[in-house]
C-alpha cells in the first residue's frame, strides 16, 4: 500500500479562527507530485492577509534532505496572487527537487509571521508559522503524489457559530484518507506549548 504523507493542513485550519487584526498567516499546506525518478514538484499554497506588510514574495523551503549548515532554498511566488478578498489571498510557491535516493523527507516551511489573535495558540503572534508533509519514496511501493486539495481556506470563521470548511481532498494514486488533530507547530516545527 502506498503510504500517503502526512501535510498539516487540519492544523492550520484548525488554529486560525480568523479575527479582526492580525499579522499574516492564516493556513498552509505543502503538497508534491512525481516527475520522474526521484524527482519532485512540490507547491506550497498559504492564505495570508493582503493588508499587512509581511507579504512574503518567496519563502524558503527545506525539502528534507540538506545536511545542516547547508542554505535553504527559496522559491518565488507565483503570479497572478489569487484575492478571496480585500484582505485575504492565496499565495502559491512551486518549485522543483531532485532526491539522492529513497528515504523519507520532511518537507518544511517556516515562517516568523502567523496571525495574532488564535485562541488556542499562547501569544500566537509570537509563535512561527510551520506547515511540513512528509515525502516517502520507496520504489517497492511505486511513485507516490501527495493528497490535492481542491478548496482553499476560507477567510473568516466566527466566533461562537459553526464553521464549516470541505477543502476538498482528493489522493490522485487512489490512496485512502485520514483526518487527524495534531498539535500546533511553532519555532522548529516543534509542537507549541499550552
Amino acid at each position: 500500500m502506498k503510504l500517503n504523507a502526512f501535510f498539516l493542513f487540519a492544523i492550520a485550519m484548525l488554529a486560525f479562527q480568523f479575527m479582526g487584526m492580525a499579522t499574516h498567516n492564516r493556513a498552509g499546506e505543502i503538497t508534491y507530485r512525481h516527475l520522474s525518478g526521484f524527482t519532485y514538484e512540490v507547491t506550497i499554497t498559504t492564505c495570508t492577509r493582503s493588508d499587512v506588510i509581511a507579504d512574503r514574495p518567496w519563502l524558503e523551503i527545506d525539502w528534507g534532505d540538506i545536511q545542516e549548515g547547508d542554505p535553504l532554498d527559496s522559491l518565488e511566488r507565483q503570479l497572478p496572487i489569487n484575492f478571496l478578498s480585500p484582505t485575504a489571498q492565496i499565495n502559491t510557491y512551486i518549485g522543483v527537487h531532485t532526491y539522492s535516493g529513497p528515504g523519507e523527507f520532511v518537507i518544511t516551511v517556516l515562517d516568523p509571521n502567523r496571525n495574532s489573535g488564535v485562541l488556542n495558540i499562547p501569544n500566537s503572534v509570537e509563535q512561527p508559522f510551520c506547515i511540513r508533509s512528509t515525502l516517502i519514496i520507496n520504489p517497492q511501493t511505486g511513485n507516490n503524489n501527495s493528497v490535492q486539495l481542491l478548496n482553499p481556506a476560507k477567510e473568516n470563521a466566527c466566533l461562537n457559530k459553526l464553521w464549516i470548511h470541505n477543502p476538498g481532498a482528493f489522493d490522485p494514486d487512489g490512496d485512502i484518507l485520514r483526518y487527524s488533530l495534531v498539535t500546533c507547530l511553532g519555532d522548529d516545527c516543534n509542537p507549541i506549548q499550552g
